[in-house]
C-alpha cells in the first residue's frame, strides 16, 4: 500500500513539473556549398535555415582580382531558407571573391569570405509564377515569380479594368510586383470578379514565363453560373488557348484552356460571344451559360494580345 501511494505521489509530481527550457541556439550557420550556376546566378547552401526577412543585396559584395565589383541585383531563398540565390550582373570566367554576412533565425551570424570561378553558362531556365491572388477574399493584385525578373517586360490584361490606374511596386528581390491602386477609386469593388491574363514576362536572361490566367474577387463566393467547354484543333484538345467571353462586343471574362477544357464563372444567365486564340489559330461561337461549348480552331492572322485588350 505504501509503495502504491509513493508511486502515485511521484507521478503527480512529474505531471505538475514544467519541462526544462530549451537551450538557445548559439551555433552560427556554416556555408556548405557555393556554386556559380550560370552567368547570372550564384547558389549558397548553408547548414541551417537563414533569416531571410532581413536579407538584402547590400549584405554581399563580389570583386574580381582587379578589385572591380560584380553587381548584385537581388538575393532570395532557393527551394528553402537554407539555400540562397544571388542574382548578379553578367559574370566572366574569372575568379571572384564573395564577402558577406547572414544570420540564422536565432540571430547567430555567419561571415562569408569565399573564392569561386564565375560561370559563362547561359541562363536557360524559364521563370514561372509562384503566387498570385486566390479566387476569393483578394483585396489586391500581385504577381510573385520564381526568380528575379526584367521589370520592364511584364505585360498583362485586367478585365474589367475600366479607368483604373495602378502603380507597379517591386520588392527588393525583383521577384514580386504589387499593382497598387493610384487612388481609392482605382481599388477593387467587393462585388466584382476580376480576370487577369499575364501574357508576357521575362527574367534577366530573356527567358519567357508561361502565359497564365486567373480570376479573383473580394467577395466570399463566386458567381454560380459558368460557361464551360473545350477547345479543339483538328480534333485534338488544345492546352493554353486563351478563351474570351464577350457581350455586345465588350470583354467580360477570360481563361486559359487546361487539358483542352475551360470553365469560366459569369454572373448573368444570357447568351455570350466566345472566342478562342492560340498562336495563329482562332475560333468563335455563341453560347448560353451552364451549357457545354466546343470551339474549333482554324488558321487566321494572329491578332496580338495587346490589340485584343485595347
Amino acid at each position: 500500500m505504501c509503495r502504491r501511494l509513493l508511486l502515485i505521489a511521484l507521478l503527480c509530481f512529474a505531471c505538475g513539473k514544467k519541462g526544462m527550457p530549451q537551450p538557445r541556439d548559439r551555433f552560427a550557420p556554416a556555408l556548405d556549398d557555393l556554386q556559380a550556376v550560370d552567368q547570372h546566378h550564384i547558389r549558397l547552401a548553408f547548414s541551417e535555415e537563414i533569416d531571410t526577412l532581413v536579407l538584402a543585396s547590400s549584405d554581399f559584395k563580389i570583386t574580381d582580382a582587379r578589385l572591380e565589383t560584380l553587381g548584385i541585383l537581388a538575393v532570395h531563398p532557393y527551394f528553402n531558407n537554407s539555400e540562397l540565390v544571388l542574382t548578379t550582373a553578367t559574370q566572366d570566367s574569372v575568379f571572384y571573391s564573395l564577402f558577406g554576412m547572414v544570420k540564422d533565425v536565432s540571430g547567430n551570424a555567419c561571415e562569408i569570405e569565399e573564392t569561386f570561378r564565375g560561370s559563362r553558362i547561359r541562363d536557360s531556365l524559364s521563370p514561372y509564377l509562384l503566387d498570385y491572388p486566390g479566387n476569393l477574399k483578394s483585396r489586391r493584385l500581385f504577381l510573385k515569380f520564381s526568380e528575379t525578373m526584367d521589370t520592364a517586360s511584364i505585360r498583362y490584361a485586367l478585365i474589367p479594368k475600366g479607368r483604373r490606374e495602378f502603380r507597379a511596386v517591386w520588392d527588393k528581390g525583383l521577384q514580386r510586383v504589387d499593382f497598387v491602386p493610384v487612388s481609392e477609386s482605382d481599388s477593387f469593388p467587393r462585388d466584382t470578379v476580376f480576370y487577369c491574363f499575364l501574357y508576357e514576362a521575362r527574367d534577366l536572361a530573356g527567358n519567357e514565363a508561361r502565359r497564365f490566367a486567373f480570376h479573383f474577387t473580394q467577395d466570399t463566393v463566386l458567381p454560380s453560373r459558368t460557361i464551360e467547354g473545350k477547345v479543339l484543333r483538328a480534333d485534338s484538345l488544345v492546352t493554353g488557348a486563351l478563351v474570351i467571353v464577350r457581350k455586345n462586343g465588350q470583354i467580360l471574362a477570360l481563361a486559359l484552356s487546361e487539358a483542352g477544357r475551360f470553365r469560366i464563372p459569369v454572373r448573368e444567365n444570357t447568351v455570350y460571344e466566345l472566342a478562342a486564340y492560340y498562336d495563329e489559330f482562332k475560333a468563335e461561337a455563341a453560347g448560353m451559360t451552364d451549357s457545354s461549348m466546343v470551339l474549333h480552331l482554324v488558321k487566321t492572322e494572329p491578332p496580338g494580345y495587346e490589340n485584343l485588350f485595347k
